[in-house]
């Protein structure tokens, strides 16, 4: 008689709590994560001026998806917004940029957090093939903690080595700015090593 094969866990993500779940029970999400040991520490900056970048991140992110998905009405695009927009366009055409998967959702069976990558897909190389690449837009300037949270999104897939780390500056002139240098290959584990320390301390914090 065959056993039936279990279900595989279910993650969900609640968007204005910003909490993730994995089968109903809160898991730390990457952010969270270094957030809870203070490797992102945003304490000394205004609350209008988060909230401010907060609605800028997420509106160019919905904008970015409704164009990658085909959906784009640029006529109903915030003036204010169509300048990323732009930059996340020239970027696609300068560096052959495409995509495989889009706002992808994982998480990690064995540290149990999740988190969501922005981009990943590929990059042409020098030698005529293509390598793997995790893109994470950003809105603002150049924070430490970007090179942590972009180890933890490579944990997330199989493989985690193979793929290029790329936090992507996006600017409201229609430029942007490539911060991949500050990410190199060799840091990966080190990164990743520090990421679990947030990943820790948020467990540590909630247990009995």
């Amino acid at each position: 008689m065959t056993t039936p094969a279990a279900a595989p866990p279910a993650l969900t993500f609640d968007p204005v709590p910003h909490i993730y779940r994995l089968d109903g029970i809160e898991i730390p999400g990457v952010t969270g994560s270094l957030q809870e040991c203070g490797l992102i520490d945003w304490s000394m900056v205004p609350r209008a001026i988060l909230d401010a970048a907060a609605e800028r991140g997420t509106r160019v992110h919905e904008a970015c998806h409704y164009l990658d998905d085909g959906d784009l009405d640029r006529a109903t695009l915030d003036p204010q917004y169509a300048g990323y927009v732009e930059a996340w366009e020239r970027f696609q055409r300068d560096w052959g940029w495409q995509n495989m998967l889009v706002e992808h959702m994982a998480f990690h069976p064995a540290l149990r957090y999740a988190g969501r990558m922005d981009r990943v897909g590929t990059l042409p190389n020098k030698i005529g093939g293509h390598d793997l690449v995790i893109l994470d837009f950003k809105t603002g300037d150049w924070v430490k903690a970007y090179r942590y949270q972009m180890a933890a999104y490579n944990a997330l897939l199989p493989e985690p080595r193979r793929y290029r780390r790329m936090p992507l500056q996006l600017c409201a002139d229609g430029q942007y700015r490539s911060h991949e240098s500050k990410c190199p290959p060799e840091d990966f584990q080190r990164d990743l090593n520090v990421f679990q320390g947030g990943v820790a301390v948020w467990y540590g914090k909630r247990a009995a």
